[in-house]
Order: structure tokens, then sequence, then C-alpha cells
């Protein structure tokens, strides 16, 4: 429940802080896709504190061929958030003139687009492990539920980064 309520917390400030941002947007009258991918961020932020919240509930003791590809989908959720915070942050230099920004924010991208397809094909073994596995309900639906979370946190960095790629090679084209 720690982590749960740790989560919330990190979501609700990053509620605030896209609140902010949307505010800034508006107010400078910045490009209208700024704010989309401040949206996508915080969707992702939502699905990561409802999959925290999810594995509040479930089971202590998951069934050990659920575990191998529940971690293989969480540590694709989380190499796809460390590519989706590098490209981002290599982004916001790339107006600057520097060409290796754009270089890494590029590279970012595929990173992320590799890790949500892993994360894809997690979620999926997930899916059929439980579906084709004997699991108790509780056990076979939160482990499902946790999965779905997070995958959808992957789908949504994903977006982020097809959102960012065109800014990043739009600028190297000026």
């Amino acid at each position: 429940e720690a982590l749960a309520a740790q989560a919330r917390r990190i979501e609700e400030k990053a509620d605030k802080i896209a609140i902010e941002a949307r505010n800034e947007i508006a107010r400078f009258d910045a490009d209208a896709s700024i704010e989309l991918l401040v949206n996508r961020a915080e969707q992702a932020i939502d699905e990561l504190e409802q999959a925290a919240f999810i594995s509040s509930l479930v089971p202590d003791a998951i069934a050990p061929d659920l575990l191998g590809p529940l971690a293989a989908l969480c540590a694709a959720a989380v190499e796809g958030a460390e590519a989706a915070a590098t490209g981002a942050a290599c982004a916001a230099d790339v107006p600057e003139g520097h060409n290796i920004d754009a270089e890494d924010a590029l590279a970012a991208v595929e990173r992320l687009i590799e890790a949500e397809h892993k994360a894809d094909a997690a979620e999926r073994a997930v899916t059929k492990t439980v579906l084709g596995g004997d699991f108790d309900l509780k056990s076979g639906l939160s482990v499902l539920e946790l999965a779905r979370a997070v995958e959808r946190s992957t789908e949504e960095l994903a977006g982020f980064v097809h959102l960012l790629r065109p800014r990043v090679v739009a600028y190297l084209s000026t």
C-alpha cells in the first residue's frame, strides 16, 4: 500500500505540473502539439499510478510462471520511461541548434518504440499464461489488470515520442 500511496502523490503532483504547463501553453499561445505532449505524459503517469494501485491488491504469492513475463513488462516500462525522459530533455535543447541533442532525441525515440514492442510482447505473454493456466480468480485477474495498466503506460509513452519526433525533425530541417 505504501507504493500505491507514493504513486498517488506523484500522480497528483504530475497533475498540478500538467495544469501549470497547459496554462503556460495558453498564455504564450504555444503550438498545440506541446499540449498534446503534456497530455500523453500525464496519461502515462496516470496508468503507472493505476498499476501501483493494482499491485497493492495482487496476492502476496504470485505463481512463478507469471513473474517472468510480468517482470519483463515492468522492465520494458522502465526502459520506455527512461527513453521518454531522455528524448524530452534532448529535444528541449534542439531549438538552440544542438544537433547532437537532436540525434540523441531521435535515438531515444527509437529506444522507446523498441521498449513499447517489448511491453506488448510481455503483456501478451502474461495474458497467455493467465488464460492458459489454472490460477485462482483474484491472482489471475489482478495480474492481468496490472499487466494491462503497465502496457497502457508504454502505449502513452509511445504516443508521446511519436509527437516528439516530428518536432525534432522539423527543427533539423530549418
